[in-house]
């Protein structure tokens, strides 16, 4: 996997300020705020896990015959990441800047799926209402999307080549699983 590792002050004085009016904004304005962040998120550079869906490793074609070409899914929903960024302030933004990047750089990494699968992933947030169906880890799981890694092939146990997160975030992604709403 590459490690590129990116700070960008601008998007951190924006976050911190936005943590300031987070008490007080209404839940569009929070929507917003959490998509300022996937925006940020989705225009740096994404960082390869080399992992793809095992249908593009097989080579899947549509009906015409042509391969199907590969979609980026940001393995761990960085508008929710940044919705959680901006709820917890004090764990994210105000005692350690160095967690914060990163939170930023994790919410990075991407996996190659088609896009039928990612619409399918997509499916485990409840966007409106910022909360997630699963945790991260088990989105392919519970979508039924087996990966390979580029070079070795069809992986067993693909929990453990998944990005690490931060220590922090498995704890505080629990308060935003609902499997139902």
């Amino acid at each position: 996997m590459q490690n590129k590792q990116t700070k960008i002050s601008e998007l951190y004085d924006i976050m911190k300020f936005s943590s300031s009016l987070w008490p007080n904004a209404s839940p569009q304005a929070k929507r917003k705020m959490a998509r300022m962040y996937y925006m940020w998120v989705f225009g740096e550079t994404a960082i390869q896990t080399n992992l793809m869906s095992e249908s593009l490793w097989d080579g899947v074609e549509d009906e015409e015959g042509n391969k199907i070409k590969p979609c980026a899914d940001h393995v761990f929903i960085p508008q929710f990441c940044g919705y959680m960024i901006l709820d917890n302030p004090e764990v994210f933004i105000h005692e350690d800047e160095d967690l914060f990047w990163e939170m930023y750089n994790w919410n990075r990494y991407v996996i190659k799926v088609t896009s039928k699968e990612n619409k399918v992933l997509s499916s485990f947030s409840w966007k409106k209402d910022n909360l997630v169906k699963c945790s991260m880890y088990e989105r392919y799981e519970k979508a039924n999307i087996t990966l390979a890694l580029k070079g070795h092939g069809i992986l067993e146990n693909q929990k453990e080549y998944f990005p690490k997160p931060p220590k922090e975030f498995l704890e505080i992604e629990k308060k935003y699983i609902r499997e139902k709403k």
